[in-house]
């Protein structure tokens, strides 16, 4: 029996899927142009549609496999083909990303791991395309308790007040606090806001007995020390 132009072309992709997933499985990633990774992983939102032009597409329009990855889902669905379950899982990869990155450490680094305890806050921010700020909340012994996320905003700017700010750390029953939150727009430079912002909140937690110890901005793999900058409190 002839087959139809049809099933002529859905045979072909099958092949051309197949032979993807083997070269993945044989090469990894690196034998992959970042076209055919993202084409690869539209197979799994769209499993019988040509996913190549659609890849190709994403990129002319977002600029690199990064921003397609980091786009907005409605942002996603204005290219034609990709629809709600595509955009999900494109947007989905980076949140997942940081989450594994979290999960790796077994034992929470401590104040006194210094680096470590930078990277760590590195990976709060993996994948997150607008402004976030958490609140990281040690014990006496400088030992993290918790890591929790108070807020968060657009691209260029987050708010936190300190009275949320108090009222959690309180109910963390810490000693010690490190703010982080990260600048998605590139400029690290700590803004007036994020300056006035912590020095009000350093006055506030000193009045109840707890210590704000840093408060770190996060851009891309750079980060910022307000302490060591002298920005914590007023001179």
């Amino acid at each position: 029996m002839t087959e139809t132009i049809d099933e002529k072309e859905k045979n072909y992709h099958m092949g051309h899927r197949a032979r993807m997933k083997q070269r993945y499985l044989e090469h990894g990633l690196d034998s992959m142009a970042d076209h055919e990774v993202l084409e690869m992983l539209l197979f799994f939102a769209l499993p019988y549609k040509d996913t190549n032009g659609l890849a190709h597409e994403l990129l002319n329009k977002f600029g690199s496999l990064s921003n397609v990855l980091e786009a907005d889902s409605y942002a996603l669905q204005s290219v034609k083909g990709i629809g709600a379950n595509a955009s999900l899982l494109l947007n989905f990869i980076p949140k997942l990303a940081g989450r594994y990155y979290q999960d790796r450490w077994r034992e929470l680094p401590t104040l006194a791991d210094g680096d470590d305890l930078l990277e760590y806050i590195k990976t709060l921010f993996v994948g997150r395309s607008l402004e976030t700020f958490f609140m990281l909340c040690m014990n006496a012994k400088g030992q993290m308790k918790s890591c929790i996320k108070l807020a968060e905003g657009t691209v260029g700017e987050v708010v936190v007040y300190t009275p949320q700010v108090v009222e959690s750390a309180l109910q963390q029953k810490c000693s010690y606090v490190i703010f982080a939150h990260n600048h998605p727009g590139g400029n690290t430079k700590p803004s007036r806001a994020d300056v006035e912002m912590t020095r009000s909140c350093y006055n506030a937690l000193n009045m109840v007995g707890i210590k704000l110890i840093d408060h770190i901005i996060v851009c891309g793999t750079n980060v910022v020390s307000m302490s060591k900058k002298n920005l914590l409190k007023l001179k």
